[in-house]
Order: C-alpha cells, then structure tokens, then sequence
C-alpha cells in the first residue's frame, strides 16, 4: 500500500517531541498507515518549518482585545522530561475573529520575556491593542504599557478568582467566596 501524508495533515499538536513511537502508533489507529522513522522525521521537518513560518508571518495593525497567559506543560529534555511555559497570545480583530497570534517556549513565565513577545508582536504590525487580558503577573502592566502605552490592561477575572481564592485552603475557601469578596471582580 502506498501512503503519502502531507505535512498539512498531521497537525504540530500531534507531534509530540517525546515520543515518536507514541505517534507511529496514532498513525496507524487514525490513518492505518505504517510509516518508518525516516517518515516521522521528514514530516516533523515540514511541521516545524510551516511553524516557523506561521509564528513570523505579518499581523492585523489593529486588536481590539489581546489574551496573553502562559501555560506550563512537560517537555521532553534529552532523557529528562522538564515543565516548560508555552507564552500564548490570542488576539480578536475588528471582525471579531479570534487569532493566535503566537506561541513562545520559556522554562519559566516572566514579565520580561512577556516584554519580548509584546515587542516581537509590534514588530510583526500590531500598531496598537486597545484591551489587553492577562494574569496578575507582577511586572505584567508595565511590559504592556512599554510597548502599548495606550491600551487598557484587564486582568482576567479567573485570574482575579485564583488569587482571591486558591491561597484559602479548606473551610476558608468557601466562606470566602459566599463573602461577594469576588463580586468586586
């Protein structure tokens, strides 16, 4: 049987960089199809250079609403696998159309690398943001308004629950929020 794949057919997610006998199996549960590693590695080529591609391309001059968060996630490092932040910006254009704008790999979230994606992201033609939405990073606001003087920085009522809330442990927790401490939100 002849089988061909696109690098357009298995999305980035579906690459995982640990475990490539992981994805041979996906590959023959979802498509039936046995592939080498030569294959696998090929197509991990293509992805990464369409990613690279995609993570550089032009954006909109203008994004009425911008979400930055960071999330961590476990990275194979050599024979170690080690908890990484992935920094995502997800924009709203005029249309209303949601956009992801970038992902950004770091060891650890901080307000400076934040800086860096903001800068990279006026560099990629984002002229101005009118709302950005982040966590309650400490040094978040002042990267942002480095960069986006004028945009109004709105920390994300999630973000503002967490804060109010995860410290409390136990019996505090609920008397907390039955207090309408996070109406205030």
């Amino acid at each position: 049987m002849s089988f061909e794949i696109s690098p357009f057919e298995i999305s980035p997610f579906d690459i995982s960089p640990f475990d490539n006998i992981a994805l041979l199996a996906h590959l023959k549960e979802i498509y039936g199809a046995s592939v080498g590693r030569d294959t696998i590695s090929r197509v991990t080529a293509a992805v990464l250079a369409d990613a690279k591609e995609w993570q550089a391309r032009p954006l909109e001059s203008v994004y009425p609403i911008v979400f930055l968060d960071a999330m961590v996630i476990k990275i194979r490092d050599g024979n170690a696998i080690r908890k990484h932040s992935v920094y995502l910006a997800i924009g709203v254009n005029t249309g209303g159309e949601r956009d992801v704008l970038g992902m950004w790999f770091q060891k650890t979230e901080g307000a400076k690398f934040w800086l860096q994606v903001l800068s990279e992201l006026k560099q990629r033609g984002v002229a101005d943001v009118l709302v950005c939405c982040v966590d309650g990073l400490t040094g978040f606001p002042e990267a942002i308004e480095a960069v986006y003087p004028h945009a109004w920085v709105q920390t994300c009522v999630v973000h503002y629950a967490d804060v109010r809330v995860m410290p409390m442990r136990g019996e505090k927790a609920p008397r907390v929020a039955e207090s309408g401490l996070l109406r205030s939100a």
